[in-house]
């Protein structure tokens, strides 16, 4: 999916895919008669009335699975040769750097105090990361059998939101062995970090080396010093499971007002060996009063681009839509009862609001999943209980807001169940 419209571009699929020769060469996979055994692989030989040679230790992948460094090792001071790329990273030696990829991609390549290195690759610009994650993940296959699925984790380094997956696989042929490929990517708007570990067990301690280096980046460069007013991370998650993250940002409008940008990554899983990737990117901009002037909703899903869809107010209660929903060209116009606002310019109203059952804050939005060629009515109603219901449509989710009217955490119903928007870190005021 491409948002380079406004201010992200995915990583292409080649350039995951070319990760995937990595496997071969990382290291850590483990062998069913037990790490570094020299053994028979595969199926046991036949019978013989050959002299017995004695029994080995039975072997432990469930031990294997959870081990991890008992101490990581010390911070190395990483930079690329041009300065646009530095960092700390957790390494027993100095870290060394590949060839140069393609598109401005750099790699380096580092030990870890395990039997595997720990692999990064640092893009010039933003990636998808729920799809560039899940990628490289699939391309374990066909050579290798992915066996498990795990379900992805995020967390924050610094400012940054990280997002974490793993998947377990093993051989297909004659020669039987096993492992873990762990995977992190972070994404800014001043480029990319992409980490990977090819071993079973040491995920805290992978993650651990992965949120540190990223907390210590620091980046030159276009959009390398831009700083939001304001930055908030939402944890997704269902029926206590994670399914990825939203990052909003929010900056000042030239002649006053806020554009707000918010940028959802999930991973949904699918089955037990598998789920998709989603990526969706929005823009809203207001003017000084809380006026729509403009937004941009782009959608999708395991890297291919199903929505591109823009909306400008062309005049007083006037708004023309342009562009492609589902698949759809698009290209209409219509004129609501009013002029159209979005909720994080109706701060002050939510934090006005009665904590009485009833209450209400009404306004007109533009929600494509709702109604694409006009407005909705967006309600926000207390409950009495410091909860409030959220209605627009079809749609209806119980929502908290802070003292500053700003949200809190989200639980919009679905078909079957519940999706959880709950915010996990917040820097700077509206």
């Amino acid at each position: 999916m491409s948002t380079s419209r406004i201010g992200r571009r995915s990583a292409t699929v080649s350039q995951c895919i070319s990760l995937a020769l990595l496997l071969g060469a990382c290291g850590g996979t483990t062998t069913a008669s037990g790490p570094g055994s020299e053994g028979p692989k595969g199926a046991p030989p036949a019978k013989s009335d050959a002299v017995a040679k004695p029994e080995r230790a039975p072997f432990d992948y469930e031990a294997l699975t959870k081990r991890e460094l008992s101490s990581m090792p010390p911070e190395q001071h990483i930079a690329t040769p041009d300065g646009s790329f530095e960092g700390d990273v957790f390494a027993a030696s100095v870290p060394v750097w590949n060839k140069d990829g393609e598109n401005g991609v750099k790699s380096f390549k580092t030990p870890f105090g395990t039997e595997g290195h720990l692999n990064c690759f640092v893009y010039p610009t933003p990636i998808d990361p729920a799809v560039v994650l899940l990628t490289i993940a699939k391309t374990i296959e066909p050579e290798l059998e992915l066996v498990k699925f795990h379900l992805p984790s995020v967390d924050v380094a610094g400012v940054t939101p990280v997002m974490f997956l793993s998947v377990d696989y093993h051989s297909k042929g004659a020669e039987v062995f096993a492992g873990t490929l762990k995977l992190a990517a972070e994404s800014t708007t001043a480029g990319s970090l992409l980490c990977l570990h090819d071993e079973v067990g040491y995920h805290e301690s992978f993650e651990k080396a992965f949120k540190g280096l990223v907390a210590s980046v620091k980046r030159t460069g276009k959009n390398a010093g831009a700083q939001p007013l304001r930055r908030q991370v939402d944890l997704i998650s269902s029926s206590g499971a994670t399914l990825g993250f939203t990052e909003t940002l929010v900056t000042e409008r030239e002649g006053g007002g806020r554009i707000i940008v918010e940028q959802t990554h999930m991973i949904i899983p699918e089955s037990a060996k598998t789920g998709s990737a989603h990526d969706d990117a929005e823009l809203h901009v207001l003017d000084a009063k809380g006026t729509l002037l403009k937004a941009v909703f782009i959608h999708g899903s395991s890297g291919e681009e199903s929505s591109d869809l823009t909306i400008e107010r062309t005049g007083p209660k006037a708004y023309a839509l342009s562009g492609k929903y589902h698949g759809e060209i698009v290209k209409t116009s219509f004129k609501p009862k009013s002029d159209l606002s979005y909720e994080y310019a109706k701060r002050g109203a939510l934090r006005a609001m009665p904590d009485k059952a009833g209450a209400e804050v009404r306004y007109l939005d533009y929600v494509p999943t709702v109604a694409r060629d006009a407005a909705t009515e967006i309600v926000f109603r207390s409950d009495g209980a410091g909860r409030i219901t959220l209605t627009g449509g079809d749609r209806t989710a119980s929502v908290k807001f802070d003292a500053r009217g700003l949200r809190e955490d989200l639980e919009l119903k679905v078909d079957g169940g519940s999706i959880s928007f709950k915010r996990i870190f917040e820097k700077g005021e509206p």
